[in-house]
């Protein structure tokens, strides 16, 4: 799908689905020539792009173990599909 940002959350979209994505610990958000790119796992993924990921979905039916995975409450706004993606390697395109 494609990597999102919207109100302050990172989001892969695809088809009418849209999931949080949840970065492994050590993931970083960089600004690099006017792009947000965030650094995981040793890979690249480049905000406004398509983007490969490996993990797996949890639902909103899920929360509670989500929240106890990452160790903290998601905000809101980043609540509002009720996905989550506890990803990693994800990356633009196939590098």
């Amino acid at each position: 799908g494609s990597l999102v940002q919207d109100d302050g959350c990172l989001w892969i979209e695809a088809d009418v689905c849209r999931w949080l994505v949840l970065w492994p610990s050590g993931s970083s958000a960089v600004e690099d020539r006017g792009q947000v790119v965030v650094r995981n796992d040793g890979h690249q993924a480049v905000v406004g792009t398509q983007v490969s990921a490996g993990g797996g979905e949890y639902r909103q039916e899920h929360y509670g173990f989500v929240v106890g995975l990452i160790q903290e409450q998601i905000p809101a706004p980043c609540r509002a599909s009720g996905l989550y993606w506890l990803g990693y390697n994800v990356q633009t395109g196939t590098d």
